[in-house]
């Protein structure tokens, strides 16, 4: 979390390690005037912008965030802000947005790649390790192999760590109402790099497979809603390692994604500086304008961008009958989650109340939902 006058950092007892330093540092907050333009663009209540080495942010109530890296950050607040509001802002998109700019990643969870037909082992064996699965039904498990792109996540209450297996690179080829690219996670294991960390060997994706799952994973089964660190994330892995970009495209044309790497390298562009890898395809302005906001899309209003997106780029009937089911009927895990201990088709009537109530609460993102839509159908042409 974020130190604030809400909630003061406490003082070591060793000495802190250089990423924990580095933030501490550089999230130090003082009040101050904050301006409403960055970069020649002028922003609106709950709007931000990112450049270079700064990050300007005006949320609701005439709040304004300002970080530039180096100086810590200004915050500008009324008398009388509730601090619980602005604990909100700094723990959240402020703490993100340092961490991008100083070549960090906030870790929600550990993902892990694992061979498909080892998958469900690997689970039990973790679960064996004291991490409590989501759910131990072994016809779920296999529905998991089948139908998604990794295992229901594992927590470890003694550590605090969740992991996940991922046995796939993105989401299935049928998950979709339209084509989703497939990465090879056998290839992308084979090709894996030994790295050291904290006295262990692990085994990482080398730097250009690395590059081609962040582009298709946060398009095809994100469209982008997993947040502007995709762009940090690929920044700062091209200015530390060596990404071979002409064979890049080559394997994004090959493969059906090139528009989405030019529009994730635009993005990038916008953000942070112009990468060493010409784009063929140049995104429209409102294209681009379109993907950066739904980078940072209201969590309430990302299952109705996703019921649109899908919708608007079904390329089939069958597809397009996939997508409504999707909105309509629960997968597996969310059963096993929510259910209660109830059948799939015990737990559909609360299901679906629960998805019109939330679709009903949700009529006011259809404008987000649509800009998400048109993100999906560009990549798609």
């Amino acid at each position: 979390m974020l130190p604030s006058a809400a909630r003061p950092l406490p003082q070591p007892q060793t000495a802190l390690h250089p990423a924990v330093a580095l933030m501490a540092r550089e999230t130090r907050v003082r009040d101050g005037r904050v301006a409403r333009a960055l970069g020649g663009i002028t922003l609106h209540d709950d709007s931000w912008v990112l450049r270079g080495s700064e990050f300007l942010m005006r949320a609701s109530g005439e709040i304004g965030l300002h970080y530039r890296r180096g100086e810590g950050i200004t915050l500008e607040r009324p008398d009388g802000t509730d601090p619980r509001t602005i604990a909100l802002w700094l723990n959240g998109p402020l703490y993100a947005a340092i961490a991008a700019l100083n070549g960090l990643r906030p870790m929600r969870d550990l993902d892990l790649l694992v061979a498909e037909d080892r998958a469900i082992e690997a689970s039990q064996v973790l679960a064996e390790a004291r991490f409590i699965p989501d759910t131990t039904d072994l016809a779920t498990l296999r529905q998991a192999v089948a139908d998604d792109h990794q295992l229901p996540a594992q927590y470890h209450p003694g550590l605090g760590v969740t992991i996940e297996f991922h046995h796939r690179l993105g989401d299935p080829p049928q998950r979709r109402g339209y084509r989703v690219p497939q990465l090879d996670p056998a290839g992308v294991m084979a090709r894996a790099v030994a790295v050291e960390c904290g006295g262990a060997t692990i085994f990482c994706p080398a730097s250009q497979d690395l590059s081609a799952h962040m582009i298709v994973h946060a398009l095809h089964g994100h469209r982008l809603d997993c947040g502007p660190l995709v762009l940090a994330d690929l920044y700062f892995l091209a200015l530390g390692h060596a990404v071979d970009w002409s064979e890049l495209r080559n394997q994004a044309e090959r493969d059906g994604w090139a528009r989405g790497l030019d529009l994730v390298l635009a993005l990038v562009e916008r953000s942070f500086g112009s990468l060493p890898a010409p784009l063929a395809y140049r995104p429209p302005p409102a294209v681009l304008d379109a993907a950066e906001a739904a980078l940072l899309l209201d969590p309430e209003a990302r299952g109705q961008a996703e019921t649109l997106s899908d919708l608007t780029a079904s390329q089939s009937g069958p597809a397009l009958a996939r997508a409504v089911l999707r909105r309509l009927v629960p997968d597996p895990q969310v059963v096993a989650q929510e259910g209660g201990g109830r059948s799939l088709w015990a737990f559909w009537p609360v299901w679906v109340v629960r998805r019109l109530t939330r679709s009903f609460r949700q009529r006011g993102h259809a404008t987000e939902a649509r800009a998400a839509a048109e993100v999906m159908r560009w990549i798609q042409a």
